[in-house]
């Protein structure tokens, strides 16, 4: 499911919508995966570091809450 999740984001990655939908709403399934988290951090992390420099604040602020202040 991570996998579908993640190819979606990668061929639309400047959608605002989907971008900050997903960052909103992705926790729980993040804290879920437990480990197998780290073989999808290829992906995510390329991703956040692309929205990062994203036109909005809202997408700023919300990788920051995920990329840096959680323990997964």
């Amino acid at each position: 499911m991570l996998n579908e999740m993640l190819g979606h984001l990668e061929r639309q990655p400047r959608n605002k919508d989907r971008r900050v939908a997903w960052l909103k709403f992705v926790e729980p399934l993040l804290h879920g995966t437990g480990l197998v988290l780290v073989a999808h951090f290829s992906r995510i992390f390329p991703l956040f570091f692309k929205w990062l420099h994203a036109d909005d604040d809202e997408t700023i602020l919300l990788v920051r809450v995920h990329a840096f202040t959680h323990d997964y």
